[in-house]
């Protein structure tokens, strides 16, 4: 199992790589936002890019002392969160066992409600998956989520719970034939409609241009640019 979890890992690595540079190197006007079918600079490119600016061009000491001089404490934060979670985690359940023990009925019962159960809910709670669920959802919004809450519920609690058989043996082989079956069809859908002069235009394909978020330059901002063209100090200290 771990010999073929590397080598997959080697290959996807390879492929994610040799897909992006194909996408960025060979495909015209790729992050023009008025590009013909609609495609835009790979994430990989403008993370890098925003990670050259912050760290070479801008650089750490303007970033972190003048910008945004709370974002350094954020590490300090995060190992903190990390302590604290699995200290109650590990200690939680003996500290509640010694206060059933110790006090009278009629003060354990509150605080079991108030402090001990919702203390018992971090078996399920991770506070890395929670920070990078609203790292992700922070340029989306609740409409790109709904869908995967409505099928982890189904298949993570209630047919885990009721129907366990079937969830051991196809859950998961469900979902990476799902993820296959999409990866596959995307892939005859852009050789066979996509990769040519001659596009198929319907509301299918047009509607994902559509909207405050359909592409590069058409998002809602809060804001507008300035007079003079962008933000930032006039001048650097």
């Amino acid at each position: 199992m771990y010999r073929g979890q590397l080598i997959s890992a080697i290959i996807t690595s390879l492929i994610a790589y040799g897909c992006v540079d194909f996408v960025d190197t060979d495909i015209k006007n790729i992050c023009d936002p008025d590009q013909a079918a609609d495609f835009n600079c790979a994430n990989g490119s403008e993370v890098f890019f925003s990670s050259s600016v912050v760290w070479g061009a801008i650089g750490p000491s303007r970033i972190f002392g003048q910008f945004y001089p709370f974002m350094k404490y954020m590490f300090l934060l995060g190992f903190l969160l990390a302590l604290g979670w699995w200290s109650i985690k590990r200690y939680g359940p003996l500290i509640r066992n010694a206060a059933q023990a110790k006090l009278p009925s009629v003060i354990f019962k509150p605080l079991d409600l108030i402090i001990f159960t919702p203390i018992s809910w971090l078996r399920d709670v991770h506070p890395s998956l929670v920070i990078n669920g609203f790292l992700n959802y922070a340029p989306l919004n609740l409409t790109y989520y709904t869908s995967a809450l409505y099928v982890s519920f189904g298949f993570m609690y209630y047919l885990r719970r009721y129907k366990t058989a079937w969830w051991e043996k196809y859950n998961y082989v469900l979902a990476a034939a799902l993820s296959a079956g999409v990866a596959l069809s995307g892939i005859i859908i852009f050789f066979a409609v996509q990769y040519h002069p001659v596009g198929v235009s319907w509301w299918g394909t047009n509607v994902v241009a559509e909207g405050v978020d359909g592409g590069v330059g058409r998002q809602a901002l809060l804001t507008t640019l300035p007079e003079k063209g962008y933000f930032g100090p006039d001048t650097w200290k």
